[in-house]
């Protein structure tokens, strides 16, 4: 099957590894922006679909626009985001019911490999299950279509999901199998014979059996001249009057790959290769609907994720707070520039947002800057500006607009934080003070930054004294410089 779908990320990126969730996750506790969301997203499903893609800034700049425009989008058009939620639980909860619909079938059948037409009819009930759940998520996918076609929003991520759709669930080869899945659901229950396509090796042996057609009503034989594969036709009337097949012929039909009439085959013959090919009707027709499940599987915590931005920025609009989508910089211009910047939490947390003082932040080449210390009294808003910055940062590589006045952010490859704990948040049992503790985070850091990261580090050695804390500091800086 196709790869999964995705419509925040250019290439659906995977499982993280334990190392990625933790330092995402980690920087996302030091800047406080979960603590941030979970007012503005106060459902945790929610917010912990959107925490999970946060964690994982954006490394392309084309990737960061996309998804700038997908938000956008969103925002203006929320029925559609709440139109394409309801119709990805629909599709998820119909792959559960499918799911507990065989278990069922499967639970209350008898078995008997012995019985062929035991088999038979076991086989028909799971493929007429199969066919109708492949209907339902055919179907669900036409009205994703018809969704995005309604709100004209055919480009970019969203222009993206809308092909899938298409590509899954359209075209004459789609359109065959859901016309044949409507017979199979009304009427392969009442069939009484079966078209068969099989191979034949060298030996004449049989395999490969697949069904391709069936009678459900009593009709005159016609004679048609069918091509395609080596058939077998079985009836509960044999024609006594066909003549034996032509070994000689046999032989250059299967080497032509002619379809031919076996009528003559016995009763219990017929119906054990019937079942057998009603059988492995059903394994493609069961395989090819939960392919499709699959590769729309990530999409529901994906829309999460455009939900609690929508709400981030209905929140900030609702308090009256200016925002602004950055400009997106690639790396090598290491542009950081932020006017009027506020932070989030405060913002979200205050009870007067016009308390709230906003700063400027300037780091570029253009201006020589490649890093900032920042010293003051307690209570001079250090931790504060630190926090803004980092979280303008984050939420704008991951395409999101920040409480700004004008924004020009570069991409960062990686973003590292460095914040004090508390005595109680030290390893537990852990042999080395606070200093040794610290020291051995900062080398793990040091031993993953590359050109064009993000370090920010918060009262680092804070509990040192100045001598060793200093001294420390100042090899660090330099190496990192």
């Amino acid at each position: 099957m196709a790869q999964k779908i995705s419509i925040v990320f250019e290439t659906a990126p995977g499982m993280m590894t334990r190392e990625e969730r933790e330092t995402g996750m980690k920087l996302l506790r030091d800047l406080q922006i979960d603590r941030a969301f979970r007012l503005i997203c106060p459902d945790g499903t929610i917010r912990d679909a959107f925490l999970n893609i946060l964690a994982r800034p954006l490394p392309v700049m084309a990737e960061t626009v996309r998804r700038q425009e997908a938000i956008r989008l969103f925002h203006t058009h929320p029925v559609l985001l709440d139109r394409l939620i309801e119709l990805i639980r629909r599709l998820i909860m119909s792959k559960n019911s499918w799911d507990a619909e065989r278990s069922r079938l499967y639970a209350s059948r008898r078995v008997n490999p012995n019985d062929p037409g035991q088999m038979l009819a076991n086989s028909k009930q799971t493929l007429i299950l199969a066919c109708h759940f492949l209907r339902i998520e055919i179907h669900i996918l036409h009205e994703m279509m018809d969704a995005i076609d309604h709100f004209a929003a055919n480009t970019g991520y969203i222009g993206r999901l809308r092909e899938a759709c298409a590509m899954a669930s359209s075209g004459e080869s789609m359109d065959e199998l859901t016309e044949f899945a409507d017979r199979c659901e009304k009427n392969l229950a009442n069939a009484f014979s079966f078209d068969v396509d099989f191979s034949v090796d060298s030996e004449l042996m049989c395999g490969s059996f697949m069904l391709s057609d069936f009678q459900y009503i009593r009709q005159a034989p016609q004679k048609k001249s069918k091509q395609g594969l080596f058939s077998l036709l079985m009836t509960k009337e044999n024609d006594k009057k066909a003549p034996a097949a032509d070994p000689e012929k046999k032989k250059a039909a299967e080497e032509a790959g002619i379809r031919f009439h076996m009528n003559n085959t016995s009763v219990e013959y017929g119906i054990d290769f019937a079942a057998k090919a009603v059988a492995e009707c059903d394994r493609y027709i069961s395989a090819m609907t939960r392919g499709l499940y699959e590769r729309f599987s990530d999409i529901e915590p994906e829309l999460y994720f455009y939900k609690a931005c929508v709400m981030h920025i209905e929140r900030m609009e609702e308090r009256g707070v200016g925002y602004v989508y950055p400009v997106i910089r690639d790396y090598e211009e290491n542009t950081l520039k932020c006017r009027n910047l506020s932070d989030l939490l405060l913002l979200t947390e205050s009870m007067n947002v016009q308390s709230v003082v906003p700063n400027d932040v300037d780091i570029g080449v253009s201006e020589e800057t490649t890093g900032m210390l920042i010293m003051g009294k307690n209570n001079s808003g250090k931790t504060v500006y630190l926090r803004s910055v980092g979280t303008a940062v984050t939420l704008a590589q991951c395409g999101l607009p920040i409480p700004a006045e004008k924004a020009e952010i570069s991409l960062r490859r990686r973003i590292f934080t460095h914040f004090a704990r508390a005595e109680g948040e030290l390893t537990p049992l852990s042999q080395a003070g606070r200093f040794e503790e610290e020291t051995a985070e900062l080398a793990g850091i040091i031993g993953k930054i590359e050109p064009c990261s993000l370090l920010m580090m918060n009262e680092t050695f804070q509990t040192t004294s100045y001598d060793e804390g200093s001294e420390g500091m100042y090899y660090i800086l330099k190496y990192i410089s």
